[in-house]
């Protein structure tokens, strides 16, 4: 009876890891991003399943996605994806608004307070961050900007199918 419980629970235990280790299995965990990045991304608070919430990392010449996936979270845990994501995502930082660097603000409207969502925008240039929270519905959200959320929105909608 010892060796049956003893055996049940090497097995469980090798399943627990197994499974642990198999999540997200096609990107490789990577170390905090460094150099220039454009993080950006979404979220939901009354939302249920995996695209609630989407973070992802877009360096010069790779994507990365947030594995915690934690509601207005600004630490974040990236994979790798495929250079197939990134050729989906890579011109953001080309239509990225430059006018948003002087924006003296760091949220506009009221993200997800009417459960329309949130987008999440983290620019990082040698060095330099700036992060803004941002209500792409809210009349007092500029234009120019809920241009740029809608991007981001159209990008996390191609990576993710």
């Amino acid at each position: 009876m010892k060796l049956l419980k003893l055996c049940i629970c090497l097995i469980l235990g090798i399943s627990i890891i197994s499974y642990s280790s198999c999540c997200k299995d096609a990107g490789i965990l990577v170390a905090p991003l460094e150099g220039n990045r454009l993080i950006f991304g979404h979220y939901f608070g009354e939302c249920l399943g995996e695209t609630c919430i989407e973070t992802f990392a877009l360096t010069d010449d790779k994507l990365y996605e947030d594995t915690d996936d934690i509601y207005n979270a600004t630490d974040f845990n990236f994979i790798e994806l495929g250079n197939d994501k990134f050729e989906l995502a890579k011109d953001l930082v080309d239509i990225f608004p430059s006018q948003l660097l002087s924006e003296t603000q760091t949220t506009f409207g009221c993200p997800d307070c009417d459960d329309g969502g949130g987008y999440y925008v983290r620019f990082t240039k040698n060095g330099v961050s700036q992060s803004w929270r941002i209500n792409k519905y809210s009349p007092e959200t500029p234009q120019y900007l809920r241009d740029f959320v809608q991007a981001i929105a159209d990008r996390i909608t191609l990576i993710n199918d």
